[in-house]
């Protein structure tokens, strides 16, 4: 009996240590799965180290401004701070800007280049039968020109018209009188020259620069010629002659059609650079008018521009 109570108690003690041990056991394993369970969910946690690198790549390149440089180019990429991508797209509208530019090069290489410079000249008006036309036609072919303008009377709305238009006037003596301004001493010339240069300044606010030797300087002796052109520089005056007469004036032609006068300035400018062409806008002077358009394009067909001649160079 006392043999069977020891062994019931020793097979009742190692129930218990069963049991003990088995809730050692459960509770030793319950700690584990925590631990093993903190490690799994901390291994998404890796990326941010890559959200960190993101937020200080993002401050970098806000300074090196990819942001800034990809919103005012207006793209939508989602990767706004690759700058590699943002690189690409410069050299790609770089390119697109180069066709640009070499199609706008293209353009102008076509179009004609006006290298020479053709200042056409009007004498002894204005005229209320001529210049009118004149300056009509010159303001549809948005060209300006030199009217070497005398005393007329009854005409102070052309003097103004050529003003306003843009036009040079110069000085062509008040008198046009050949005795007076070149016979009678220089005081009568310089008498006359003034008298037409106040008359301009007096009533338009005009000062006139620029002269013409009615008939021309090389019609007379250049004594003459250079005491009176010494009074002009004096007075701020340059003169000036011409290169090409259209033969408007000469009473030795046989006609003064329109084709001949067309053919008289076309055919001797001679290829010069800066030319002067003498024509008159005085009453009798109709043909002058009729001639001009043609004279006007076979000019610009020859590389010639238009200018007043005060820009003439030298």
């Amino acid at each position: 009996m006392k043999k069977h109570l020891i062994a019931g108690g020793a097979a009742l003690i190692f129930i218990i240590l069963l049991i003990i041990s088995g809730y050692f056991i459960i509770d030793a394993n319950r700690d584990k799965t925590p631990d093993n369970i903190d490690i799994q969910e901390e291994i998404p946690e890796s990326d941010s180290v890559n959200e960190t690198d993101e937020e200080s790549d993002e401050e970098t390149d806000e300074e090196t401004g990819y942001v800034l440089s990809q919103e005012q180019s207006g793209h939508d990429d989602t990767n706004v701070y690759d700058s590699f991508a943002s690189d690409e797209n410069d050299e790609n509208d770089d390119n697109e800007e180069d066709e640009d530019d070499s199609e706008a090069n293209d353009q102008i290489d076509s179009e004609p280049e006006f290298t020479k410079v053709a200042y056409l000249t009007f004498d002894d008006g204005p005229t209320r039968e001529v210049t009118p036309g004149i300056l009509d036609l010159l303001s549809e072919e948005g060209i300006t020109a030199t009217f070497f303008v005398i005393s007329r009377i009854d005409v102070e709305d052309i003097y103004k018209r050529i003003i306003d238009e843009g036009h040079e006037i110069g000085n062509h003596s008040f008198s046009h009188n050949f005795r007076r301004l070149y016979s009678s001493g220089i005081d009568a010339f310089i008498t006359d020259t003034l008298r037409m240069h106040d008359f301009l300044y007096e009533t338009f606010g005009y000062t006139a620069k620029s002269y013409r030797f009615p008939g021309g300087s090389m019609s007379w002796r250049s004594n003459t010629i250079s005491d009176r052109n010494e009074v002009l520089e004096e007075l701020g005056y340059k003169h000036f002659d011409w290169h090409v007469d259209s033969g408007d004036a000469n009473s030795s032609l046989p006609d003064h059609s329109a084709e001949r006068l067309t053919n008289n300035v076309l055919n001797n400018v001679n290829d010069r650079d800066h030319v002067i062409i003498l024509m008159h806008d005085y009453k009798w002077r109709q043909t002058t008018l009729d001639a001009l358009p043609a004279i006007i394009a076979g000019l610009r067909e020859m590389g010639y521009r238009f200018d007043v001649i005060e820009n003439y160079p030298g």
